[in-house]
């Protein structure tokens, strides 16, 4: 929970250890901070398997525009180097980062967390889908389909059903990934 822990992921890391068949982990770093590498090196070493940037949330309420700064460039190839995926909080004003990341670095699985939090309530053929889908273009790029975006379908004349259809139409159902977002949803 990245929200609650910040850079701090010790309490992940041992029960990584304590439960190596039950946890995965991904922890999230300051990848501006000119010591992103190192600290995703560490984590890393400590059994994380993964990576997660906030640029937008339930602690930032506008997206923020530095994702594609070049003082994240290190943590990116980092990630590269790692083979670790890259798991973005990130809203339709940041989809030019987005563009450029996935194409400066197409070795790098980049995991778009909520569907964008695109705006479901108009149903298909979803107008307000077009941002996430541009993305389908990019291989490396992923989704992770959570119960927000779920709840979310459930709002005016959309469903979860036509939601996933939609994902899965231009994604395919090898780059969709379930998250629970536990244990913030019920």
């Amino acid at each position: 929970a990245s929200t609650c822990y910040g850079y701090e992921a010790s309490y992940l890391a041992d029960s990584l250890v304590k439960f190596p068949k039950r946890f995965t982990g991904v922890c999230s770093v300051d990848v501006l901070s000119g010591t992103g590498p190192e600290r995703i090196r560490h984590w890393h070493s400590r059994g994380m398997r993964g990576l997660r940037i906030f640029t937008v949330g339930s602690t930032m309420t506008t997206q923020s525009n530095w994702l594609d700064d070049p003082k994240t460039f290190p943590s990116w190839e980092t990630v590269e180097e790692l083979k670790i995926p890259m798991c973005l909080q990130v809203r339709t004003p940041g989809l030019a980062m987005v563009h450029t990341l996935a194409a400066k670095f197409p070795k790098v699985r980049i995991i778009i967390d909520h569907l964008m939090s695109i705006p479901m309530e108009s149903g298909a053929p979803y107008p307000g889908a077009a941002p996430l889908l541009s993305v389908a273009s990019h291989p490396n790029i992923y989704l992770k389909l959570t119960s927000v975006a779920l709840r979310e379908a459930m709002k005016g004349a959309a469903t979860p059903a036509s939601v996933v259809e939609l994902v899965t139409r231009h994604f395919g159902s090898h780059r969709i990934a379930w998250g629970s977002n536990f244990p913030a949803s019920e």
